[in-house]
Protein backbone atom coordinates (compact mmCIF):
# COMPACT_ATOMS: atom_id res chain seq x y z
CA UNK A 1 0.00 0.00 0.00
CA UNK A 2 2.76 2.39 -0.79
CA UNK A 3 1.94 5.80 -2.61
CA UNK A 4 4.89 7.30 -4.80
CA UNK A 5 8.11 6.09 -4.29
CA UNK A 6 9.60 4.33 -1.41
CA UNK A 7 13.38 5.01 -0.29
CA UNK A 8 14.71 0.83 0.11
CA UNK A 9 17.69 0.30 2.42
CA UNK A 10 19.51 -3.18 2.28
CA UNK A 11 21.78 -4.40 4.91
CA UNK A 12 22.85 -8.21 6.02
CA UNK A 13 23.72 -9.49 8.49
CA UNK A 14 24.91 -13.25 9.99
CA UNK A 15 23.13 -14.68 13.06
CA UNK A 16 23.91 -18.17 14.41
CA UNK A 17 21.22 -20.21 15.41
CA UNK A 18 21.18 -23.22 17.59
CA UNK A 19 24.36 -25.88 16.96
CA UNK A 20 26.37 -23.32 15.24
CA UNK A 21 24.61 -22.73 12.31
CA UNK A 22 24.90 -19.78 10.71
CA UNK A 23 22.40 -18.08 8.42
CA UNK A 24 22.23 -14.86 6.61
CA UNK A 25 19.38 -12.39 7.70
CA UNK A 26 18.98 -9.47 5.04
CA UNK A 27 16.72 -6.70 6.49
CA UNK A 28 15.37 -3.79 4.98
CA UNK A 29 14.14 -0.18 5.36
CA UNK A 30 11.78 1.51 3.46
CA UNK A 31 10.97 5.12 4.47
CA UNK A 32 7.84 7.02 1.96
CA UNK A 33 4.18 7.40 2.13
CA UNK A 34 1.47 4.81 2.77
CA UNK A 35 -2.08 4.97 2.09
CA UNK A 36 -5.14 3.08 4.05
CA UNK A 37 -8.54 4.05 3.69
CA UNK A 38 -10.74 5.34 6.08
CA UNK A 39 -13.93 4.13 7.65
CA UNK A 40 -15.71 7.85 8.60
CA UNK A 41 -19.23 6.55 10.27
CA UNK A 42 -17.51 7.24 13.71
CA UNK A 43 -16.21 10.68 12.81
CA UNK A 44 -15.17 12.53 15.02
CA UNK A 45 -14.91 10.01 17.73
CA UNK A 46 -13.38 6.91 15.32
CA UNK A 47 -10.37 5.05 15.71
CA UNK A 48 -8.29 4.05 12.07
CA UNK A 49 -6.61 1.10 11.59
CA UNK A 50 -3.41 1.81 10.20
CA UNK A 51 -1.71 -0.93 8.40
CA UNK A 52 1.08 -1.95 5.64
CA UNK A 53 1.03 -5.06 4.07
CA UNK A 54 3.91 -6.83 2.67
CA UNK A 55 3.95 -9.35 0.29
CA UNK A 56 6.42 -10.85 -2.50
CA UNK A 57 6.74 -11.77 -6.11
CA UNK A 58 6.88 -15.39 -5.57
CA UNK A 59 3.93 -17.79 -5.04
CA UNK A 60 2.98 -18.84 -1.67
CA UNK A 61 3.99 -22.39 -2.72
CA UNK A 62 7.43 -20.79 -3.18
CA UNK A 63 7.71 -18.39 -0.38
CA UNK A 64 6.16 -18.32 3.34
CA UNK A 65 5.54 -15.05 4.75
CA UNK A 66 5.98 -15.15 8.91
CA UNK A 67 6.04 -12.39 12.02
CA UNK A 68 9.43 -12.79 13.37
CA UNK A 69 8.84 -14.32 16.76
CA UNK A 70 12.27 -12.75 17.88
CA UNK A 71 11.75 -9.47 17.67
CA UNK A 72 8.59 -7.57 18.51
CA UNK A 73 6.90 -5.74 16.20
CA UNK A 74 6.19 -2.29 18.24
CA UNK A 75 5.45 1.33 17.07
CA UNK A 76 7.89 4.33 18.43
CA UNK A 77 5.38 6.54 19.28
CA UNK A 78 7.59 9.49 20.25
CA UNK A 79 8.44 10.21 16.25
CA UNK A 80 4.63 10.91 15.75
CA UNK A 81 4.43 14.33 14.58
CA UNK A 82 0.43 14.45 15.02
CA UNK A 83 -0.22 14.29 17.86
CA UNK A 84 -2.72 17.20 18.07
CA UNK A 85 -5.04 15.30 15.97
CA UNK A 86 -4.44 11.57 16.88
CA UNK A 87 -3.58 9.34 19.30
CA UNK A 88 -1.28 6.35 18.43
CA UNK A 89 -1.27 3.06 20.14
CA UNK A 90 2.04 0.65 20.23
CA UNK A 91 -0.17 -2.04 20.32
CA UNK A 92 0.55 -3.99 16.79
CA UNK A 93 -1.36 -7.07 15.56
CA UNK A 94 -0.34 -9.43 12.76
CA UNK A 95 -2.40 -11.25 10.21
CA UNK A 96 -2.03 -13.35 7.03
CA UNK A 97 -3.26 -12.06 3.80
CA UNK A 98 -2.85 -13.66 0.76
CA UNK A 99 -3.04 -11.99 -2.40
CA UNK A 100 -4.40 -12.47 -5.10
CA UNK A 101 -3.06 -11.35 -8.74
CA UNK A 102 -3.59 -12.53 -12.23
CA UNK A 103 -3.59 -10.69 -15.59
CA UNK A 104 -6.48 -12.15 -16.43
CA UNK A 105 -10.09 -13.02 -14.37
CA UNK A 106 -9.84 -16.51 -15.25
CA UNK A 107 -6.04 -16.68 -14.12
CA UNK A 108 -5.35 -16.13 -10.45
CA UNK A 109 -2.14 -16.83 -8.75
CA UNK A 110 -1.88 -16.39 -4.55
CA UNK A 111 1.13 -14.53 -3.57
CA UNK A 112 2.04 -14.74 0.77
CA UNK A 113 1.01 -11.77 2.35
CA UNK A 114 1.21 -10.80 5.60
CA UNK A 115 -0.47 -7.51 7.19
CA UNK A 116 0.77 -5.44 10.31
CA UNK A 117 -1.42 -3.16 11.74
CA UNK A 118 -1.83 -0.46 14.55
CA UNK A 119 -4.59 1.93 15.63
CA UNK A 120 -4.82 5.28 15.92
CA UNK A 121 -7.94 7.29 17.69
CA UNK A 122 -8.84 10.82 16.61
CA UNK A 123 -8.70 13.00 18.98
CA UNK A 124 -12.59 14.56 18.64
CA UNK A 125 -11.94 17.88 21.20
CA UNK A 126 -11.58 20.42 18.20
CA UNK A 127 -15.03 19.68 16.38
CA UNK A 128 -16.40 18.72 19.91
CA UNK A 129 -15.66 22.37 20.81
CA UNK A 130 -16.22 24.44 18.01
CA UNK A 131 -18.76 22.51 16.46
CA UNK A 132 -20.99 20.47 18.40
CA UNK A 133 -21.11 23.07 20.93
CA UNK A 134 -21.43 25.36 19.54
CA UNK A 135 -24.55 23.79 17.43
CA UNK A 136 -25.78 22.57 20.51
CA UNK A 137 -25.79 26.17 21.99
CA UNK A 138 -28.02 27.65 19.02
CA UNK A 139 -30.41 24.72 18.92
CA UNK A 140 -30.82 26.12 22.90
CA UNK A 141 -31.57 29.68 21.95
CA UNK A 142 -34.62 28.41 19.99
CA UNK A 143 -36.44 28.02 23.58
CA UNK A 144 -35.75 32.01 24.03
CA UNK A 145 -37.92 32.45 20.93
CA UNK A 146 -40.95 31.94 22.84
CA UNK A 147 -40.22 34.81 25.11
CA UNK A 148 -41.53 36.67 22.26
CA UNK A 149 -45.23 37.47 22.42
CA UNK A 150 -47.33 35.10 20.46
CA UNK A 151 -48.97 37.78 18.66
CA UNK A 152 -45.90 38.96 16.71
CA UNK A 153 -45.40 35.91 15.13
CA UNK A 154 -42.89 37.89 12.03
CA UNK A 155 -40.67 37.97 15.18
CA UNK A 156 -40.33 34.61 16.05
CA UNK A 157 -40.32 33.40 12.73
CA UNK A 158 -37.05 35.75 11.75
CA UNK A 159 -35.27 34.75 14.99
CA UNK A 160 -35.89 31.01 14.43
CA UNK A 161 -34.78 31.49 10.52
CA UNK A 162 -31.77 33.50 11.73
CA UNK A 163 -30.54 30.25 13.89
CA UNK A 164 -31.56 28.03 10.65
CA UNK A 165 -28.96 29.67 8.84
CA UNK A 166 -26.69 29.25 11.44
CA UNK A 167 -27.25 25.77 11.48
CA UNK A 168 -26.69 25.48 8.24
CA UNK A 169 -23.18 27.40 8.31
CA UNK A 170 -22.07 24.82 10.53
CA UNK A 171 -23.33 22.30 8.59
CA UNK A 172 -21.05 23.78 5.80
CA UNK A 173 -18.33 24.31 8.16
CA UNK A 174 -18.55 20.54 8.90
CA UNK A 175 -18.58 19.43 5.65
CA UNK A 176 -14.93 20.81 4.75
CA UNK A 177 -13.84 18.63 7.69
CA UNK A 178 -14.42 15.16 5.86
CA UNK A 179 -13.92 13.93 2.74
CA UNK A 180 -17.04 13.90 0.59
CA UNK A 181 -18.34 10.33 1.26
CA UNK A 182 -21.67 8.96 0.10
CA UNK A 183 -22.61 7.63 3.98
CA UNK A 184 -23.47 10.65 7.21
CA UNK A 185 -21.35 10.74 10.32
CA UNK A 186 -21.86 10.83 13.88
CA UNK A 187 -21.04 14.32 13.83
CA UNK A 188 -23.51 14.83 10.16
CA UNK A 189 -26.68 13.29 12.15
CA UNK A 190 -25.95 15.51 15.25
CA UNK A 191 -25.85 18.56 13.10
CA UNK A 192 -28.98 17.08 10.95
CA UNK A 193 -31.40 16.17 13.92
CA UNK A 194 -30.58 20.17 15.46
CA UNK A 195 -31.23 21.49 12.05
CA UNK A 196 -34.58 19.35 12.04
CA UNK A 197 -35.27 20.65 15.53
CA UNK A 198 -35.02 24.19 14.57
CA UNK A 199 -37.10 23.36 11.80
CA UNK A 200 -39.59 22.20 13.72
CA UNK A 201 -39.45 24.63 16.21
CA UNK A 202 -39.93 27.78 13.05
CA UNK A 203 -43.03 25.53 11.70
CA UNK A 204 -45.16 25.90 15.42
CA UNK A 205 -44.42 29.59 15.16
CA UNK A 206 -46.20 29.20 11.97
CA UNK A 207 -48.59 26.72 12.36
CA UNK A 208 -49.79 28.95 16.02
CA UNK A 209 -50.41 32.48 13.82
CA UNK A 210 -53.15 30.56 11.73
CA UNK A 211 -55.02 30.25 14.66
CA UNK A 212 -54.60 33.50 16.52
CA UNK A 213 -58.12 35.53 16.49
CA UNK A 214 -56.50 38.25 15.48
CA UNK A 215 -54.42 37.49 12.30
CA UNK A 216 -55.62 37.41 8.79
CA UNK A 217 -55.08 33.92 7.91
CA UNK A 218 -57.58 32.98 11.12
CA UNK A 219 -60.27 34.45 8.75
CA UNK A 220 -59.06 31.89 5.51
CA UNK A 221 -58.98 29.21 8.39
CA UNK A 222 -62.24 29.90 9.61
CA UNK A 223 -64.22 30.37 6.53
CA UNK A 224 -63.53 26.30 5.65
CA UNK A 225 -63.30 25.02 9.15
CA UNK A 226 -66.14 27.16 10.14
CA UNK A 227 -66.24 28.39 14.10
CA UNK A 228 -63.35 28.00 15.86
CA UNK A 229 -63.89 30.56 18.20
CA UNK A 230 -64.26 27.67 21.01
CA UNK A 231 -61.84 24.97 20.33
CA UNK A 232 -58.86 27.81 19.90
CA UNK A 233 -59.47 30.62 22.61
CA UNK A 234 -56.84 32.45 24.10
CA UNK A 235 -56.79 30.14 27.18
CA UNK A 236 -56.09 27.11 24.70
CA UNK A 237 -53.75 29.07 22.59
CA UNK A 238 -51.98 29.94 25.72
CA UNK A 239 -51.51 26.49 26.96
CA UNK A 240 -50.49 24.83 23.65
CA UNK A 241 -47.95 27.58 23.22
CA UNK A 242 -46.54 27.00 26.90
CA UNK A 243 -47.03 23.03 26.15
CA UNK A 244 -44.77 23.30 22.80
CA UNK A 245 -42.38 25.13 25.31
CA UNK A 246 -41.73 22.47 27.65
CA UNK A 247 -41.87 20.36 24.67
CA UNK A 248 -38.66 22.19 22.39
CA UNK A 249 -36.76 22.43 26.35
CA UNK A 250 -37.20 18.87 27.09
CA UNK A 251 -36.05 18.32 23.25
CA UNK A 252 -33.13 20.01 23.53
CA UNK A 253 -32.17 18.29 26.70
CA UNK A 254 -32.60 14.55 25.65
CA UNK A 255 -30.98 15.21 21.84
CA UNK A 256 -27.62 16.41 23.71
CA UNK A 257 -28.20 14.19 27.20
CA UNK A 258 -29.08 11.27 24.63
CA UNK A 259 -26.06 11.51 22.20
CA UNK A 260 -24.18 12.08 25.07
CA UNK A 261 -24.49 8.60 26.57
CA UNK A 262 -24.54 7.21 22.82
CA UNK A 263 -21.44 8.38 22.39
CA UNK A 264 -20.03 7.08 25.60
CA UNK A 265 -21.05 3.90 25.10
CA UNK A 266 -19.83 3.87 21.59
CA UNK A 267 -16.18 4.71 22.84
CA UNK A 268 -16.17 2.46 25.42
CA UNK A 269 -16.90 -0.51 22.75
CA UNK A 270 -14.47 0.64 20.47
CA UNK A 271 -11.81 0.93 23.23
CA UNK A 272 -12.79 -2.75 24.23
CA UNK A 273 -12.39 -4.23 21.03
Amino acid sequence: NAKGEVKITKTKEVEYGPGGLAYVVEKRRLKGLLSQEMELVDFPFDIQDLSVLITSDLNDGEVELVEDRKEVSFVNTLSFGNKQEWILHQCVLTEPRPVSTGETSAVTQEKPGICFKCCATRQSGFFVWNIMFVMALITALSVVTFTVDRTKPQNRIQLSFILVLAAVSFKFVASQSVPKISYPTYLDKYILTTMSYLFIVALWHGVITVFNPGNESYGIVKFFYGELDAMFSEAVLVRLDLLAFVSCAAAVLMINILFYIFIKIKVCDMDCT
